[in-house]
């Protein structure tokens, strides 16, 4: 894990960086630095599966900012970290950098928790504005604890069966919970999330 502080300020904002790249972290470095935002701290984590832990251990953090999705992230993974976390008391600002490669992921990302998606922006300024920005407006409803668990599991390529059958609960209640995920990530075909699933797959394993 590593730091760059800005500032010594207790006011200093600080920001939890989800990034394994070391290319991309110097980038992000740079970006932020030349900013006109001079109280800014960062901590960078390095791996998807620890991203809650590292929360727990920065709990003073402001904002939690993830900026590999799609490049070679198991997302399946993270999604299960943004789980741990919404479940958790600590309530961070989370925002997440998308390219339009991955630009299908953004409405599961907000179900799962996240404040804020944003596409790359043109200088410093819009960077840090996008980080900070907190648009209540048009967002989607975030998933309830039940249909983010459903929902992991069709995209992990499970059935509404097999997720009644391990979870003990009737196929029925199951499918309505299917159902009422879809609709607050604006699917309307049954066997999208199921798609959807595959396609993170596939991108993950061929980069």
């Amino acid at each position: 894990m590593s730091l760059i502080k800005k500032d010594t300020d207790n006011s200093a904002h600080t920001i939890l960086v989800l990034e394994p790249c070391d290319l991309a972290w110097f980038g992000i470095q740079q970006m932020l630095q030349v900013s006109p935002e001079n109280n800014m701290m960062l901590i960078r984590i390095h791996d998807t599966d620890k991203l809650a832990d590292a929360l727990c251990q920065h709990h003073e953090a402001d904002t939690l900012l993830l900026t590999n999705i799609g490049r070679g992230t198991d997302t399946l993974v993270l999604l299960q970290q943004l789980t741990i976390i919404s479940n958790g008391d600590q309530r961070i600002h989370i925002a997440a950098y998308l390219s339009d490669t991955v630009s299908y992921l953004k409405g599961l990302l907000v179900g799962f928790g996240v404040n804020e998606v944003f596409s790359m922006p043109a200088g410093p300024e819009e960077f840090v504005e996008s980080i900070m920005l907190r648009n209540e407006k048009g967002r989607a409803a975030v998933l309830s604890p039940q249909e983010r668990y459903i929902t992991q599991a069709l995209l992990a390529g499970l059935s509404v069966g097999d997720v009644a059958q391990l979870s003990g609960r009737d196929i029925r209640t199951i499918s309505t919970q299917k159902k009422s995920a879809m609709n607050k990530l604006h699917m309307v075909n049954s066997g999208e999330l199921q798609v959807l699933g595959g396609r993170m797959m596939a991108r993950e394993i061929l980069i």
